[in-house]
């Protein structure tokens, strides 16, 4: 949206001609403001954007006072996301909308995968996998970054390389093609009773804990009913309200 006095403010800050339009110039100066500072580059002067830029909340004050469009978001309560900040939040929302993911997929994603923390350094001692999504160190790389630089990175910085890792998936449909994403992406189209690992494997091994009956074997259907669980948890215990703020 286009508000006059909010543009204004916001291409004072980034040193560019107050004109009052947020257009391409606007947009690349922001995107380029937001790399120098070491935020999430999207181009989108969100909560992280305007406290970077030494904009104190209450946000909704500030926003409402300048003219600004606030929009909140509902997301699903799951496992540890008390632990986020809502700053946190807001960059989750706006990293899943540019991937084209549900917000509320990837907040599971992240409840999940680091067990509940939500720490951009949690680390899994067996793997050495490591972040939001847990990225493998020869994932990293193919990321043109490695697990400890991920593991000194903020929230917001990380999301980057999360939203690099599934860019080249295209849209994600549902929770557990989500999941499965991250950790099995052949498992993608496969039957719901498809082996994904057997025991002795290094992947079951390092996952054991999906195989809750001591099969010796995980199947798609124990990662994705799995994941639901955590999502269906986090539906009975509510929705956190997260403000968006958009010029």
């Amino acid at each position: 949206m286009n508000n006059i006095p909010t543009v204004v403010f916001w291409q004072r800050i980034i040193g560019i001609t107050q004109d009052g339009k947020f257009g391409p110039d606007t947009k690349k100066a922001t995107i380029e403001w937001q790399n120098i500072h070491g935020l999430l580059a999207d181009g989108i002067v969100g909560p992280k954007t305007w406290i970077k830029a030494g904009v104190i909340p209450p946000l909704e004050t500030i926003y409402q006072n300048v003219g600004a469009n606030l929009e909140t978001v509902n997301i699903v309560a799951v496992k540890g996301i008390e632990n986020a900040s809502l700053d946190d939040l807001a960059a989750m929302i706006e990293t899943a909308r540019s991937i084209g993911i549900e917000p509320d997929y990837l907040a599971t994603v992240i409840a999940f995968e680091t067990a509940g923390k939500w720490s951009p350094s949690v680390k899994n001692p067996r793997s050495g996998a490591t972040g939001l999504i847990q990225f493998l160190k020869s994932t990293a790389i193919k990321l043109g970054t490695t697990v400890d630089e991920l593991a000194q990175m903020s929230f917001s910085q990380q999301l980057v390389y999360v939203a690099k890792y599934f860019s080249s998936f295209g849209k994600l449909n549902t929770l557990e093609d989500t999941y499965l994403a991250v950790f099995y992406p052949k498992a993608i189209g496969l039957s719901s009773n498809a082996i994904i690992a057997s025991a002795g494997e290094s992947v079951y091994e390092q996952n054991k804990g999906f195989d809750t009956t001591n099969k010796g074997y995980i199947t798609k259907s124990d990662i994705t009913s799995t994941i639901r669980s955590v999502y269906n948890q986090g539906k009975a215990r509510g929705v956190v309200e997260v403000p968006l703020v958009h010029i």
